[in-house]
């Protein structure tokens, strides 16, 4: 794992997180549900890049997906049939979703010396706000959630993270975004935010980076160290 002394241009006052992948390990869940509802609409996939295109709202990959094979744009009703198959797939997921290990505590420590927290993920409000508020309700509130339904433009485009700012009221200079895939990397790069990406799943560290992150950490943990080590 490659580190290199880099920081932002300011010490940071906010924090970005991803959740899919940076707060919750439940990224294995979201594939297969992706693979299976390929299979059901006879949509070619794999499973890698369904990694890969983490962050992305489901429509958006839904058309992807879609119009790659049939050399069209699908229906809307049809995009929306699908995607509810798959949300319903996901949310019937009976084994509870591990926390990314390291998580509560960097958060805990964020929020002890004063800096703001919220979350840019690509997942629906009504999948997203349930398990922000049960398990890190002490750290984010709603209004600083930017979901899939809350923006225009989903991940790699950079409004996510745009309107992250906007919600914790920060400047881009001074604000960080910790990410695991390259449609987020390159979402929150685009809007000009300092982005460290965590290698917490399969996606190889050289996609990451080729995708802008500024620098590469192998776990929360480990953001933890080099915060401490850069600003205590």
């Amino acid at each position: 794992m490659t580190t290199v002394d880099v920081s932002p241009a300011a010490k940071p006052e906010a924090v970005l997180f991803d959740m899919d992948g940076v707060l919750f390990d439940s990224m294995p869940v979201h594939a297969y549900a992706w693979m299976e509802t390929a299979r059901a609409f006879d949509l070619q996939a794999t499973e890698r890049e369904f990694y890969l295109a983490e962050g992305m709202t489901g429509e958006h990959t839904i058309r992807n997906l879609y119009t790659r094979q049939h050399h069209t744009d699908p229906d809307p009703a049809l995009v929306e049939r699908i995607y509810q198959h798959k949300s319903k797939l996901f949310r019937s997921h009976r084994e509870e979703i591990p926390l990314i290990p390291g998580t509560l505590e960097l958060m805990d420590y964020l929020h002890q010396v004063g800096v703001r927290m919220g979350v840019v993920t690509g997942s629906t409000t009504q999948n997203a706000l349930p398990r922000i508020q049960k398990y890190y309700h002490d750290y984010i509130c709603d209004e600083y959630l930017v979901t899939a339904d809350r923006v225009n433009h989903g991940k790699p485009h950079p409004e996510p993270y745009v309107r992250g700012l906007e919600a914790l009221r920060a400047k881009p200079e001074s604000t960080l975004v910790i990410e695991n895939a390259p449609m987020g990397v390159q979402s929150a790069h685009a809007a000009g935010i300092f982005t460290i990406a965590v290698t917490t799943g399969p996606v190889p560290e050289h996609k990451l980076r080729e995708a802008g992150a500024n620098l590469v950490l192998p776990n929360m943990h480990a953001v933890l160290a080099w915060w401490r080590a850069k600003y205590e």
